[in-house]
């Protein structure tokens, strides 16, 4: 009976041997004359076959079972992101998975078999921008980068695939920003009492957060008496800084601390913390709801890109601008 693909083989060696059964295992690709073909390993020679299969199983007990000419993208993200996602922040966590979601025509291919050319297209049909474009191709890095290490793939061949990857600056499907207009401002207000969470919306767009830092900010990090709060994470180092509350929006942060014993500001209907999925990534998320109740259509970057317009256009300083956002 045939081994499953990627178990190991036992082979009967020619000649009167004492131990004529070879147990072996493939350990690795590498990369000859333009072609992959399998490294392998030998795991000893034994006196019957059953020995040498049982070398077999242990083997694959110790190894998880991974073999490495058969191992999909897809599997290949499972196995990095159970090992990278436990030391990283949610926000970190959320920019790989957004960029895996857009890589969807790797996930059946043989990590192995993919080339430069496969890479390529997936950012030139992702209808991305140039920093999202960047993203994917980061999580390309640290995959097969992983590759490398769990000998997936030879050493050195992550910089080979990424190495002619260009950023498509003129993608011509990707959204440009755009400010929430003054009258759309208006028509938030005159029906944030209407819809949940509306008042959201209008806190990211007089505060200049990124919606990750609204949604994190905990309650122990906003000042009430001082009408401000402190963002201690953020995807850059320059994003640490204090915010001022505005007076129109104080009654907003003021209704979101004292509505329960939640430790986030922002919390949701079970009394929970609001994850980015559920106020704006799902398709019956409340971002989208309230939005599309309104006849507009914005991103939550939006609020950031309209928020420093408006301090533009009150003339502040730039200095402060780039301070505060």
């Amino acid at each position: 009976m045939r081994n499953e693909n990627g178990f190991g083989c036992v082979t009967k060696m020619k000649g009167n041997r004492r131990k004529p059964y070879r147990a072996s295992v493939t350990v690795g690709m590498e990369k000859v004359n333009g072609r992959y073909i399998q490294k392998r390993k030998s795991l000893g020679c034994y006196a019957t076959k059953s020995e040498a299969l049982q070398v077999l199983v242990e083997y694959n007990k110790s190894n998880n079972g991974i073999a490495p000419n058969l191992v999909l993208f897809e599997e290949l993200y499972d196995m990095w992101s159970k090992w990278k996602y436990p030391d990283i922040s949610e926000s970190s966590i959320r920019n790989y998975t957004n960029s895996y979601n857009l890589c969807s025509i790797l996930y059946k291919k043989k990590v192995v078999e993919i080339t430069t050319d496969d890479l390529q297209y997936v950012l030139d049909n992702s209808g991305k921008n140039q920093p999202i474009q960047e993203r994917i191709r980061i999580l390309f890095s640290q995959l097969f980068k992983y590759a490398e290490k769990k000998k997936i793939l030879p050493k050195g061949e992550s910089d080979s695939l990424l190495f002619e990857v260009k950023i498509n600056a003129d993608n011509t499907n990707a959204r440009p920003h755009k400010r929430f207009t003054n009258e759309e401002i208006e028509t938030l207000w005159n029906n944030y009492q209407q819809f949940d969470y509306c008042n959201v919306v209008l806190m990211l767009i007089y505060t200049g957060c990124r919606i990750s830092e609204l949604l994190n900010l905990k309650k122990e990090n906003v000042n009430m008496n001082g009408k401000y709060f402190d963002i201690i994470d953020s995807k850059t180092k320059n994003g640490i800084r204090r915010l001022p509350i505005h007076d129109k929006i104080y009654p907003f942060f003021e209704y979101w601390y004292n509505l329960n014993n939640c430790e986030y500001l922002i919390s949701n209907d079970n009394d929970k913390h609001m994850t980015y999925e559920r106020f704006y990534d799902r398709d019956d998320s409340y971002w989208k709801s309230i939005l599309s109740e309104l006849d507009m259509e914005h991103t939550p970057h939006d609020t950031r890109h309209t928020f420093t317009s408006l301090l533009t256009e009150a003339k502040i300083d730039d200095r402060y601008i780039r301070r505060l956002d």
